[in-house]
């Protein structure tokens, strides 16, 4: 995390958009979750230094959070109580909107939304759930798959 926030929501929007390459970051919307984090942490930055800052990233975040969460619920992968991430991320927001609407600072909130990015994406590397959730049961056997390519 060099802070290059607007570069990293850049690459995450490229990405989404090939739709290959990302596998289980694009089944279960966790691309979506890190260009909300980096809209998140990026506006909230701006704001402090800008204070006549729009704060469409808000409305932006919110979005890419839904959209996640709608993709991770259909997956079924975690349950009832949704992804974590998902939930966490959800939370943060709202708690930004009553700090900001109430003309209260919003430092210490951005300093705990960067901690936490740096604990998710230490989960994300170390391959602790909920990244990469289980894998999908085979629908047909390796010796299969293989007879199929040998025959190309």
């Amino acid at each position: 995390m060099n802070d290059d926030w607007d570069a990293a929501i850049d690459v995450f929007q490229r990405a989404s958009d090939m739709k290959e390459g990302w596998g289980w970051a694009v089944n279960y919307g966790d691309i979506w979750l890190s260009e909300a984090v980096a809209v998140m942490i990026s506006g909230a930055q701006q704001n402090q230094t800008e204070s006549s800052m729009a704060q469409d990233w808000v409305g932006r975040a919110g979005e890419l959070i839904n959209k996640a969460q709608v993709r991770s619920d259909k997956s079924g992968a975690f349950g009832k109580k949704g992804h974590p991430w998902v939930n966490e991320l959800s939370a943060s927001l709202a708690a930004y909107q009553k700090r900001a609407s109430k003309g209260k600072s919003t430092e210490k909130w951005l300093n705990e939304l960067k901690t936490r990015t740096l604990f998710w994406c230490s989960q994300v590397l170390g391959g602790v759930f909920p990244f990469p959730p289980k894998a999908a049961e085979r629908a047909v056997s390796e010796a299969v798959l293989f007879d199929a390519l040998q025959n190309l």
